[in-house]
């Protein structure tokens, strides 16, 4: 208990030196995490390589739950044959490294450091037989995601390249690693559950040109969305004014009350397309990740699950009576988390289409 009060009187005093200074400008991805009761923060990742396999990934600040300022590093490297290597770790307040800077966490063996131009995350779990070395460089290039009220969303790269080593047990050297990674950045000071009940974040590739679309829906049915697309790191298409509707649900094993649809069709000023939400890679249950007495005591506000997607695309962009249209088709993985069951699924669907 004394560890934890100390980290709220550090936590307390970070808070107050931010009201005197500026704010960080938005896409700095600098850890933000106030002192507010149910506060938290994540960095999700999303990597594709050119050998095929995947790497899912969050790093997660959380004030609610277990004391003051948890913090736990989760996620999947995905074998190029569909095998899911995890790894996880979780520190209480106390047991785990944020730099005065903001800028450095780590989480047992797991590290996020932001503090330079590329973005660098390392596992070392040698209890789960799993080491990864990544470097990031996002780019200049930030966008806003799907932000309900008392939400704020980061979309800091749709397609930076990223290169590494990834090792597990049995194998007699590291492998190397090249492709590109989805990054996005989401902090709030309310409880998650209460601003967000289903949140759609997709990110492809077709070549040169990369696409982001989010789609975050609130307990009461309001939608936010967001949708980028870059081509050669450059912006061609940055807008929230369109409008998402959902195909037929698919069962992929989470019951009627977490409906995944089969596609999320896009439409607006300009542009159409469809993402269609195909197989699923990792099924993820976050409550899993705690201690059993506090997952007990979280389990009565949420009962959060995630699921991420290989997914395909095909969109269309017209970019005006005196210039050719826009086409592309690619592939990339959807990620669809729930911090609630949805009331039901048909229900829910004829709300959202």
């Amino acid at each position: 208990m004394r560890s934890l009060r100390r980290l709220r009187t550090a936590a307390l005093a970070v808070a107050g030196l931010s009201v005197l200074a500026a704010a960080p400008e938005r896409g700095d991805p600098v850890a933000r995490i106030s002192a507010a009761p149910a506060a938290s923060e994540y960095w999700d990742f999303v990597a594709s390589f050119d050998s095929n396999e995947r790497l899912l990934a969050r790093f997660l600040i959380t004030n609610d739950g277990p004391g003051d300022a948890s913090a736990f590093a989760v996620g999947h490297f995905i074998r190029a044959d569909g095998t899911a290597v995890p790894f996880r770790n979780g520190r209480l307040a106390g047991a785990w490294t944020l730099a005065e800077d903001r800028r450095f966490l780590r989480i047992g063996s797991s590290r996020l450091d932001l503090s330079g131009p590329e973005i660098a995350l390392d596992v070392d779990n040698k209890k789960r037989g799993i080491r990864i070395h990544l470097r990031m460089r996002p780019g200049p290039q930030v966008s806003a995601g799907p932000e309900l009220p008392g939400t704020a969303v980061d979309v800091l790269a749709l397609a930076a390249p990223v290169t590494g080593t990834f090792w597990s047990t049995g194998m007699s050297a590291p492998q190397s690693l090249r492709g590109r990674a989805g990054i996005s950045h989401t902090w709030m000071d309310p409880r998650e559950s209460e601003r967000v009940a289903r949140r759609f974040d997709f990110f492809g590739r077709d070549g040169a040109l990369a696409l982001y679309l989010g789609d975050a829906m609130a307990p009461d049915g309001r939608r936010a969305q967001a949708l980028s697309i870059e081509r050669d790191g450059k912006p061609v298409f940055n807008v929230m004014q369109i409008t998402i509707a959902h195909g037929d649900e698919t069962e992929i094993g989470l019951g009627a009350d977490y409906p995944v649809p089969k596609q999320l069709i896009i439409t607006g000023n300009g542009i159409s397309g469809v993402i269609h939400l195909n197989r699923m890679l990792v099924h993820h249950e976050p409550l899993q990740d705690l201690p059993l007495p506090f997952r007990f005591l979280l389990s009565s506000v949420a009962h959060p699950q995630r699921v991420w997607m290989d997914s395909r695309f095909e969109v269309r962009i017209e970019q005006g009576p005196l210039s050719t249209s826009l086409q592309a088709q690619g592939s990339g993985i959807t990620s669809v988390s729930f911090s609630n069951p949805l009331p039901s699924a048909t229900s829910q669907r004829h709300a959202t289409d």
